[in-house]
């Protein structure tokens, strides 16, 4: 709910629609009936790995970008599009969240 709460913060409320989901089966359900533009996936979910939305979401909906945010990055996050180690800047989540709106590569 903590992280929730911050990205919710940081993403502005005037520019982005932000949708939650809670634990691995409610993210399942949101990315297969929304219209999403982007994904931020925490790794380590209530009740489920990140690393299985990671693959299903690169295998269902291989065009949606996905930001996955760890507190240390294995070789299943680098199948993301992008990381964010934990702790992170909320101005760098928000940059690399409108480079990889706009099509630009991470930095």
């Amino acid at each position: 709910p903590a992280l929730r709460s911050l990205l919710r913060a940081t993403l502005p409320h005037d520019e982005y629609e932000v949708v939650e989901a809670a634990d691995a089966q409610s993210a399942v359900e949101e990315i297969e009936g929304g219209e999403l533009d982007l994904v931020l996936l925490d790794w380590l979910l209530p009740d489920g790995r990140g690393g299985d939305i990671l693959a299903w979401v690169k295998s269902a909906r291989p065009h949606l970008p996905v930001i996955v945010l760890t507190g240390e990055v294995g070789a299943e996050a680098q199948a993301a599009d992008a990381f964010l180690t934990k702790p992170f800047s909320p101005l760098e989540l928000l940059d690399l969240v409108e480079r990889l709106l706009s099509g630009r590569a991470p930095a």
